[in-house]
């Protein structure tokens, strides 16, 4: 089980790099930019954002009540102390905020 929004966001990685780098072709953008077109097609398919989301907060509270504070990200912190420790109001926050839970392309 995985939160898929992130496993998507994180194809992007790529697209990233190579803008970042200025010995990339146009050529290079273009073909990470039509691949990614194809995986947000393929992705969004069968993408359903409420069970995402109740991933999400499942997995946060797991994580969180079986992870010692040593090996938790930062944002642990923020989901604690903006958030109260509420995953529902971290993730609610999170997807509105998210342009990666739209199908945008």
């Amino acid at each position: 089980m995985a939160i898929e929004i992130v496993s998507y966001a994180g194809k992007f990685d790529k697209l990233i790099k190579l803008s970042n780098n200025k010995s990339t072709s146009p050529d290079e953008l273009k073909k990470a930019t039509e691949n990614l077109k194809t995986q947000t097609s393929s992705f969004f398919k069968d993408y359903y954002e409420p069970i995402d989301k109740e991933v999400m907060i499942a997995l946060l509270g797991i994580y969180d009540q079986n992870i010692s504070t040593t090996y938790k990200p930062e944002f642990f912190n923020t989901i604690n102390t903006k958030f109260g420790g509420n995953y529902q109001s971290y993730a609610d926050y999170i997807f509105d905020k998210s342009i990666f839970d739209k199908h945008w392309l």
